[in-house]
């Protein structure tokens, strides 16, 4: 069971806390609270906890801090100040409470485009140089402490916890070293200057160039933004300017926010540009797509014909030597008859294509003209199976949904050759009858090929319905192989 959350034992003037925090840090917890009123406003309330784990005098100072910027200034771009205090119960909490955002965090793929992000930026700019021109620096400018408001896109400046405050003349009222490691300045860091709204633009050069590159700049030597994503080249001089040495870094806030806005605009034309549809670009880009296509094509042909052939090279294996000893078993039988047959197996060397079939295996009677020929045929005859168009009709494969057309086309997927059974000779007629044949077939959605034969029904007339017969094994091979030469020798098995 998960762990029930503290009971508070402190009240928020005016505002009703809802557990758990949102968000916690080392001096104190952030929650949603509910003001205690007719309008019921949902606010964020930050506390500051008293612990003698942390210096509190210096959460305080902090503290102070944030409520004196926020109170003093008001900016769209700027999370909104609503009230502070302390609480009235021991132990005392200090509280502050502002407008409650629902917001993304600020990235470059937060659903914004290139240019939109950078435009962003120019406003956190915008309210940064209003803060500066009342006397406030943010001093910790990092992702974390941006947001972009879910409801309408507005960019927004969170905690002022670390805010340095300027006199009438520029001064700085605290001069203590503050900012979080990557984001505060070289000179700041070495002491050789104070913090000055200097900081606040390096802090954005970098948050702005990590927001593209994933990662914070080496400041020795920066990576230009465009050796990662060449179509940011506009950016890199700005960013180069951001993160220059304080003397020749962008002067104020809101010149940094103009080269932005200048750099947007350079994006914008180099996004049209190259989505542009002049006439020679739109041939272009079809002529490639279409080589991608053709080229697409070539290889899923290439790699279905060395799928086919290893598919039927498989079958192969498996019929022929099937075949063979079918063959072998009739003529044996055919000697205890005392019928005088002779059985040959043509070589490969001596195999003639005739008539778009090669023969493999021979059988025939030694005192009679004619034979029985086992053999592949190697075209995609009407009638694969040795069905006439008629018969074919009544044909039904196991799926028929599966099939590339209406009956009676046969699936895609078929491997030819294809093997047959077939008794050829000059006294009859046709010269060559059909009295078996296999044909390996891929139905769509299976990776393997069946093998189905020539139904046995066909030698009846008008069948009612005829379905192929799947063939899975050696002996099932070969005992259609038996019965087909059977049929051939006037003989129903």
């Amino acid at each position: 069971m998960p762990t029930p959350a503290p009971q508070m034992s402190f009240q928020i003037p005016g505002y009703e806390l809802v557990e758990p925090p949102i968000g916690q840090g080392g001096f104190g917890r952030v929650y949603k609270a509910r003001e205690r009123s007719n309008l019921a406003f949902l606010r964020a309330v930050k506390i500051i906890d008293p612990s003698p784990f942390h210096d509190f005098r210096q959460a305080l100072a902090r503290f102070e801090r944030e409520a004196k910027a926020l109170s003093s200034l008001d900016h769209r771009a700027i999370i909104r100040y609503v009230v502070s205090g302390v609480t009235d119960s021991e132990p005392r909490h200090l509280y502050l409470v502002t407008e409650f955002v629902e917001g993304a965090p600020f990235r470059s793929d937060a659903g914004l485009s290139d240019v939109e992000f950078v435009e962003k930026m120019a406003e956190v700019l915008d309210a940064l140089s209003y803060a500066h021109q009342n006397g406030t620096i943010h001093r910790d400018v990092k992702p974390p402490n941006l947001m972009i408001r879910t409801n309408d896109g507005q960019p927004l400046i969170l905690d002022f916890g670390l805010a340095l405050f300027l006199d009438e003349s520029g001064t700085p009222l605290t001069t203590r070293y503050a900012g979080s490691m990557g984001y505060v300045p070289p000179e700041v860091l070495s002491g050789e200057q104070k913090s000055s709204v200097n900081h606040d633009i390096f802090s954005c050069a970098v948050t702005l160039y990590e927001a593209f590159a994933g990662r914070r700049p080496d400041i020795q030597k920066p990576e230009p933004l465009s050796s990662i994503r060449p179509e940011l080249a506009s950016l890199d001089p700005v960013i180069r300017q951001g993160l220059a040495p304080a003397a020749s870094r962008f002067k104020t806030a809101s010149e940094f926010a103009s080269a932005l806005r200048d750099a947007a605009k350079r994006l914008q034309a180099t996004k049209e540009l190259s989505t542009s549809n002049s006439t020679a670009e739109v041939f272009l880009r079809k002529a490639i797509q279409r080589r991608e296509e053709q080229r697409k094509r070539q290889i899923e042909s290439e790699q279905q014909k060395a799928a086919a052939q290893s598919a039927w090279s498989s079958w192969d294996s498996l019929v022929n030597p099937a075949a063979k000893q079918a063959f072998v078993d009739m003529l044996n039988a055919a000697k205890a008859l005392d019928d005088e047959y002779a059985f040959e197996e043509l070589p490969e060397s001596t195999n003639v294509k005739k008539d778009n079939v090669v023969p493999i295996l021979r059988l025939h009677r030694k005192d009679k003209p004619g034979e029985i020929v086992f053999g592949l045929s190697t075209t995609a005859p009407k009638n694969p199976l040795g069905i006439s168009v008629r018969e074919e009709m009544a044909v039904q494969w196991p799926d028929t949904s599966r099939m590339s057309g209406a009956l009676p086309r046969i699936p895609k997927g078929t491997l030819y050759p294809s093997w047959i059974v077939f008794s050829q000779g000059r006294n009859q007629s046709p010269p060559r009858i059909l009295y078996g044949a296999l044909i390996a077939v891929q139905f769509a959605g299976e990776s393997e090929h069946r093998l189905f034969a020539r139904p046995r029904a066909v030698l009846f007339r008008n069948p009612a319905q005829l379905l192929p017969q799947e063939l899975k094994t050696p002996a099932e091979i070969r005992k259609y192989v038996t019965e087909a030469i059977g049929r051939a020798l006037g003989l129903d098995l």
